[in-house]
């Protein structure tokens, strides 16, 4: 694929992340975050961490539907791969969480849990499922753009340090995480039409009048949308 077909999506991961944590920083820290008197007690790490773990499905989400509804071939079918490995990631990360029910590290911890810091007690703390998801994006992007393999890969080791740094898993989780989303989406590569047969497919237009059914799976914030209609 050529490079300059593909988004510069990495950059827009930092800048929103960035974002996020000086916002998180200036609520904490109201003017002192101004006047950079910031005490070098891990309150910054956790604020970058939040900001990380905060933007990582929506820039999941966004960059692989902008892919796949490109007009080149090569950068759509690479949005179709991602596609493809993450909606199968996905489904086995939710397998091992229902299978594992290991309790995440701060659990039980209810003043975190009431000012929505934390989740309650649910025991799916096994797989991190923003670091398998991000490892899986990451290794389809390396893929299509082998230039910059590591960076793709270095965004998804920071993903996976921010669910540690925020205490929302364990280490064991993000590492576990990090190889199930790299394997499965390596499986998705070897694939002609991907693990699910998402890839190569066009999308399909049906007019009822002035409506127009869209048929082509597609990924949404929500979940996965198989058609949309127009009017």
């Amino acid at each position: 694929m050529p490079r300059e077909a593909l988004p510069h999506c990495w950059g827009l991961f930092v800048c929103a992340s960035l974002l996020i944590a000086a916002s998180g920083i200036s609520q904490c820290y109201g003017s002192e975050a101004m006047s950079f008197s910031l005490q070098t007690d891990g309150e910054l790490d956790e604020a970058i961490a939040h900001g990380i773990s905060d933007v990582t499905r929506p820039f999941l989400f966004l960059c692989t539907a902008t892919m796949m509804a490109s007009p080149q071939p090569e950068l759509r079918s690479t949005g179709q791969r991602a596609a493809d490995a993450l909606i199968a990631t996905t489904a086995a990360t939710e397998l091992l969480k229902n299978l594992t029910n290991l309790p995440r590290p701060n659990s039980d911890e209810p003043s975190l849990v009431a000012l929505g810091l934390a989740p309650p007690s649910d025991g799916r703390g096994f797989p991190s499922g923003h670091t398998s998801t991000a490892f899986a994006f990451a290794t389809v992007m390396a893929d299509a753009d082998a230039d910059n393999r590591w960076l793709w890969y270095g965004l998804a080791g920071a993903v996976g340090w921010s669910r540690v740094e925020v205490e929302a898993h364990h280490v064991w989780d993000v590492v576990a995480g990090a190889a199930l989303g790299t394997y499965i989406a390596r499986r998705s590569l070897h694939s002609d039409g991907g693990l699910l047969n998402l890839v190569g497919l066009e999308p399909k237009r049906v007019r009822f009048g002035k409506a127009t059914l869209t048929l082509a799976p597609e990924l949404a914030p929500g979940g996965v949308s198989l058609a949309t209609l127009e009017f």
